[in-house]
């Protein structure tokens, strides 16, 4: 799943970027297909290296969707990642702690519950108003209200402690996370991405015996290198921008 519509995206780079550096290339437009591709390869690198997930994805836990869920999501991107580990001292009467998502920035929490590895089935449900998220960071910090209800996380800190003081996996988080379409960075994301997919485009492209033998190859060499620290350093940047500070788990 793309960020880009495919149409717009091709006539963009024919238009707009590609004839810049045609002399590059031999004269020659790339192909649609090797210009998606370039795309598409650019796209992936440049969500790698900014470490989130340009399009929203779901996050499921542990068991994963079951069929009706993955009928909503049609064609959306999903992913399930294991259940975060319960340390007896993270429950109090009106304080708990906090647990840093594997995917950020955060979208949307849709569940917390605890869950005992051996089962499949919670045992105890987090009220909503009892979750503080911090939706840049990916983290999620508990407070319970004080409230009678509150007790049974309590007499469940003691029956952990009890069992050793460490639930492996049993919280259980379902969110939403990743980048939506009116992001604030998503058109500098967009751009970036634009001018990784030509550098890829002339990375890859062979270059001609005369192109080498009249120097030009050497200095195409030395241009791509400077259009690659360039892009590399906004990526760096914007990586800061998009994961905020660093967060220790309490």
């Amino acid at each position: 799943m793309s960020i880009f519509d495919k149409a717009d995206a091709l006539e963009e780079l024919r238009e707009d970027r590609m004839p810049m550096v045609l002399g590059m290339l031999g004269g020659v437009m790339p192909s649609s297909r090797a210009l998606w591709n370039s795309l598409m390869a650019a796209e992936a690198e440049v969500g790698r290296k900014l470490g989130v997930s340009l399009v929203p994805i779901e996050v499921f836990s542990v068991e994963g969707p079951t069929e009706a869920e993955l009928a909503a999501l049609g064609d959306k991107p999903y992913v399930v990642e294991p259940g975060y580990d319960m340390e007896g001292g993270m429950l109090g009467t009106f304080q708990w702690g906090s647990i840093l998502l594997g995917h950020k920035p955060l979208i949307e929490v849709v569940s917390v519950n605890f869950v005992y590895p051996t089962i499949n089935k919670p045992i105890y449900e987090v009220p909503k108003d009892w979750i503080y998220p911090d939706y840049k960071a990916g983290l999620i910090q508990f407070s319970p209200k004080p409230t009678p209800v509150g007790l049974a996380p309590s007499i469940l800190a003691a029956n952990i402690m009890a069992r050793g003081g460490t639930v492996p996996q049993m919280v259980r988080v379902r969110y939403r996370a990743g980048l939506t379409p009116k992001h604030e960075n998503m058109i500098e994301i967009r751009d970036l991405i634009m001018r990784a997919t030509v550098l890829h485009t002339i990375r890859f492209t062979p270059q001609s015996g005369s192109i080498s033998a009249d120097g030009m190859s050497q200095s195409k060499s030395i241009d791509v290198d400077k259009f690659g620290a360039a892009i590399d350093d906004e990526l760096a940047d914007l990586r800061k921008r998009l994961n905020g500070p660093t967060w220790g788990v309490l």
